[in-house]
């Protein structure tokens, strides 16, 4: 759990980088499925099995919709791994600030700890 000064508001901002980590997990694997499912779709027929000049129109349907949904499934696996990165690099640039304030953050002052904002100011 990490915990990060709010200096405007005076408040904490608590962050639990294990939970956001599971959630950037989530979007990958998201991504990940979501995005086979598009290339299994993009790979079949869809309309093939519509023969003879009576089902043209509804063969044509049929491959329009396969290819439309395939589109929007793809979209969807970018969108995710998008935000899965997104994620990943706000909770690391979180995470990377925590350790550059740390000495900040905590100071031993006598042998005792006492924590003060990342201004300095002792709480």
């Amino acid at each position: 759990m990490s915990e990060v000064s709010s200096q405007a508001a005076g408040e904490r901002l608590r962050v639990d980088f294990d939970q956001v980590h599971g959630v950037v997990s989530f979007y990958r694997r998201a991504s990940l499925v979501v995005g086979a499912a598009a290339s299994d779709m993009e790979s079949a027929a869809f309309g093939t099995w519509c023969s003879g000049e009576a089902y043209a129109t509804l063969a044509e349907r049929y491959i329009a919709m396969g290819d439309h949904l395939a589109q929007r499934l793809r979209a969807q696996s970018v969108a995710a791994a998008d935000l899965a990165d997104t994620l990943e690099r706000g909770i690391t640039s979180l995470d990377d600030a925590d350790a550059d304030l740390t000495h900040v953050i905590r100071r031993t002052a006598d042998g005792d700890s006492a924590t003060v904002n990342p201004a300095g100011a002792g709480e």
